[in-house]
């Protein structure tokens, strides 16, 4: 029945075979079978591309874009512009923010929000110090665009955030 299958597929089916037998035998033996036959599966979709039709293929300059995560995490309370960005990458600008959206599913701006909004949700877990602080700290310098974007990420603001995590 297999056979009528594209390749991958049937390699991959075989493999679904396999996992689910060793889960049913339940034994030492086919514990360790079970763990090389799971990274059997994982390496046939990754080497399978027409498996994943509905995600591009990584551009090949995602690459490029391992310099530029690394200095937003060690920047991400600093002002960050897209330029910057796309020149530590070597690419042009609208390439850059192409390539990191298909890469990453989010744009750059979004990530370094993101970046920002949970650094700032550990700083009110963790420290008295006041909103505003926490803001620039965090890399807004506008408190109210601070609030503002933390009421999208994180559902609430900033004060009944801290308040909840101090009156669990």
């Amino acid at each position: 029945m297999l056979h009528f299958l594209h390749p991958s597929i049937r390699f991959s089916a075989a493999s679904v075979h396999q996992i689910f037998r060793c889960i049913r035998e339940n034994s030492a033996v086919s514990d360790l079978l079970l763990k090389s036959e799971l990274l059997r599966f994982f390496y046939l979709l990754a080497a399978s591309p027409e498996l994943c039709t509905d995600r591009p293929a990584m551009p090949a300059a995602a690459e490029n874009l391992r310099p530029v995560l690394a200095y937003i995490q060690e920047h991400f309370a600093d002002p960050i512009t897209i330029e910057e960005l796309a020149r530590l990458s070597h690419l042009s600008k609208s390439y850059f923010m192409s390539c990191f959206k298909q890469t990453f599913g989010l744009g750059a701006v979004e990530y370094l929000t993101q970046l920002r909004i949970k650094a700032a949700c550990e700083a009110l877990r963790s420290t008295t110090r006041s909103v505003s602080e926490i803001a620039y700290d965090n890399g807004f310098r506008n408190l109210s665009n601070f609030n503002r974007q933390f009421r999208n990420k994180v559902g609430c603001t900033p004060q009944m955030y801290r308040k909840e995590f101090q009156n669990p």
